[in-house]
Order: C-alpha cells, then sequence, then structure tokens
C-alpha cells in the first residue's frame, strides 16, 4: 500500500478493535539517513504522541488504523524517533538539488511505502526554468544522496518529467 504523505496528514488515527479515536496526524517522519518511514506524530488531547510505523495496520481515506491504544507513546519511549527528530528533516517544502549543487525544485509531496516502510517517491515543483512553470519532476527515493534539514540531495539517474510519465508509474493505492 502506498499512499502520499499529504494524504496522510491530518488523518485520525483510530484503534483497530475499539474504533477509539487517538488524534489527528501532524507529521510523517522520515529517517533522513535510510529513508525509512519511522513513526507519525498525532496532535492528542494529552499533547504530542507517537505512533511507530510498525504498529499501523491499515490506512483509508482519512484514518489510519493502529493495533491499539497502547501503540501511542512519547518521542522519549523510543530511541528511533528520538534520535530523527533532533536532526528535524524535512521532506514536505525541502528544497530539492542534485549532487552538482543545480536546484531542481521544491517538494510538494511524496509517496510512502507502508508495506516497505520507507520513503518511495519524491514529487517536486520544477524551479528549473520560466517554461516549466506546469511541470513537476518525480523523483525516485532510490536517488536520494542525503536528505538534510531544508534540503535533498539527488542523483540525476532516472529523473521524470510528470508530463513525461504515463501509465508506467503506478498512483497510490487508496483502500
Amino acid at each position: 500500500m502506498v499512499k502520499f504523505i499529504t494524504e496522510i496528514l491530518t488523518s485520525d488515527v483510530i484503534t483497530f478493535q475499539e474504533l477509539v479515536k487517538l488524534g489527528k496526524v501532524e507529521e510523517v517522519i522520515i529517517n533522513p539517513a535510510d529513508g525509512a518511514f519511522v513513526a507519525l506524530r498525532l496532535i492528542t488531547s494529552e499533547g504530542d504522541r507517537y505512533v511507530p510505523a510498525n504498529e499501523i495496520k491499515a490506512s483509508n481515506k482519512g484514518a489510519i488504523l493502529v493495533n491499539e491504544i497502547n501503540s501511542l507513546v512519547l518521542r522519549e519511549d523510543v530511541v528511533r524517533i528520538n534520535k530523527v527528530l533532533e536532526c528535524k528533516p524535512k521532506i514536505i517544502g525541502a528544497k530539492v538539488y542534485n549532487e552538482e549543487g543545480r536546484y531542481l525544485g521544491k517538494v510538494t509531496d511524496a509517496t510512502i511505502n507502508f508495506e516497505l516502510l520507507a520513503l518511495e517517491k519524491l514529487y517536486l515543483k520544477s524551479g528549473l526554468s520560466l517554461k516549466s512553470f506546469t511541470d513537476s519532476l518525480v523523483i525516485p527515493a532510490k536517488n536520494i544522496v542525503r536528505i538534510e534539514k531544508t534540503k535533498i540531495i539527488v542523483s540525476d539517474n532516472n529523473k521524470q518529467k510528470a508530463s513525461d510519465r504515463l501509465a508506467s508509474i503506478a498512483a497510490p493505492v487508496i483502500e
């Protein structure tokens, strides 16, 4: 199951068995070291809480199902979440550059593969020229060289214009 980050944001998080609403997704946390999907940050009645990615059972339009109420944890409870949050990586809105330092655009969305628990693709609004204002770039996560606090460095291999891609690029499945 592949989902756009923008679809995940503001989704309700609900327990699988009891169907109790735990909160709303405020942030998707990606490990900048390897592109792994680490957790979701929620706004709850008790403040910020986190759902580790491995606690997510399913996702549907506007809802994410988690195992149980105990799926919610504090930032300090999971070393991996705490470590990633110290880096404060930004995916949506990050500026993207190639390895030579040429600006490619800004990330408008990205997809996450829930089965692999990993970032799959970046969708950029192109910043290459006046002619390309309507063009977008799609960059596979395997081309990400480095994710920094506010920018992402990518290799030029396999990037495509969104207008050039047809059915060969699978759209996220909404289940």
